[in-house]
């Protein structure tokens, strides 16, 4: 059955559409959450590859011999390979057990998001939500290399990490505002181009300007500015939040009830 973990009312109905089996119950309004009728759901998980927030999973534990298989939807590279043992893990990234690679698929349908099956313990399937492979796994030996050196110690001087490496070392672009197609690379392009805080990063980049308004992206935002300056997220001042904060169709401001106009101070003058 599909486990829906999305619970942030934004403007999102991918899995909706997604659905042919009819399951995920069509949005009366854009930012519903998704409801799922699990006598109509059959496992097939294209909702788990076309949600953009990666917040739709499958369970199944029919197997009835003590085991689960988890559909996850997975953006990284290198892709794992059936039969691969790896560490599954929970929505923080802990490590619950292992688990065991049954299927991994990556379509042109499926627009760059993967599908990976693991079979973990059933009693881990409600908490495994990700995976982690093998040190170096996939990986060619120059890349190798360089994973061992990141281990003991980063690049840079002294062994520190360089502050730019970030959630796309080594892999590639890593998109942080869906709605804007805004990546981290542009942002750290521009904090060395002097903007520095998150009001400055959203009037420069757009970020949290999109449909969501920095539901999604701008926790993103904020851990990369605190990589980048070493200043706690804490202590950063999230962007000014503006009206609408969803979403409006025109139709809903012009049937509000307003009271008789009041002439303006022109018109008082009678200029």
């Amino acid at each position: 059955m599909a486990i829906v973990e999305c619970f942030e009312r934004i403007p999102c109905d991918p899995c909706a559409a997604a659905c042919k089996q009819g399951a995920i119950r069509p949005f009366a309004d854009i930012c519903d959450l998704p409801r799922i009728d699990h006598e109509l759901c059959n496992g097939c998980a294209l909702c788990v590859v076309r949600c953009p927030g990666l917040a739709i999973f499958v369970v199944d534990a029919s197997a009835g011999d003590g085991s689960a298989v988890v559909k996850m939807p997975y953006e990284h590279t290198p892709l794992p390979r059936a039969g691969q043992t790896v560490r599954a893990t929970d929505r923080s990234g802990r490590d619950v057990c292992a688990g065991t690679v049954t299927r991994a698929q990556r379509p042109s349908a499926f627009d760059h998001t993967a599908l990976v099956s693991i079979r973990v313990p059933v009693e881990h399937a409600m908490d495994v939500r990700g995976l982690l492979l093998p040190p170096g796994a996939g990986l060619g030996a120059g890349a190798k290399e360089g994973a061992q050196e990141g281990a003991e110690g980063g690049a840079g001087a002294g062994g520190k990490a360089d502050a730019r490496a970030g959630l796309g070392a080594g892999v590639g672009p890593v998109v942080v505002c869906r709605c804007e197609e805004i990546t981290e690379d542009d942002i750290v392009a521009a904090y060395e181009a002097g903007y520095r805080t998150p009001e400055e990063i959203k009037r420069k980049l757009r970020c949290g300007m999109g449909p969501c308004q920095g539901r999604t992206c701008m926790p993103v935002v904020l851990s990369i500015l605190s990589r980048l300056s070493g200043r706690p997220v804490g202590d950063m001042a999230p962007p000014t939040g503006r009206p609408p904060l969803k979403p409006t169709p025109l139709a809903s401001f012009a049937a509000l009830k307003y009271g008789p106009a009041r002439p303006s101070s022109v018109e008082e003058d009678g200029r």
